[in-house]
């Protein structure tokens, strides 16, 4: 699937970080390249609320990481991002309840 959610992005990276040890150490990354057009999102998930849980609390803890993202993009971008239509399209992706998602990140 490609959309285009707006001239203020030509590229989104989002990547979870999950390693407990390893990510003890790392900072989250939150970069918004505007003159690129670029955004680099590296968020933590709660590895042992992501060990503890199924495959359904998995993939929300998941979907959450990705709409946190999504939505502190939208805010550094502004107008030129259509951060809305993108979450909208992750929470069909994903076949996730709308309200329990949306109103968790």
């Amino acid at each position: 699937m490609s959309r285009d959610y707006g001239p203020a992005l030509k590229k989104i990276a989002i990547i979870p970080i999950l390693r407990s040890e390893w990510a003890a150490n790392r900072t989250e990354r939150k970069l918004f390249q505007r003159k690129l057009c670029e955004t680099d999102y590296r968020l933590k998930i709660d590895f042992d609320a992501f060990m503890a849980g199924d495959s359904r609390d998995r993939e929300l803890l998941l979907v959450q990481n990705i709409l946190t993202a999504v939505s502190d993009l939208a805010r550094k971008a502004g107008k030129q991002f259509r951060g809305s239509e993108l979450k909208r399209d992750i929470i069909s992706l994903f076949d996730s309840p709308a309200d329990s998602v949306l109103n968790e990140s």
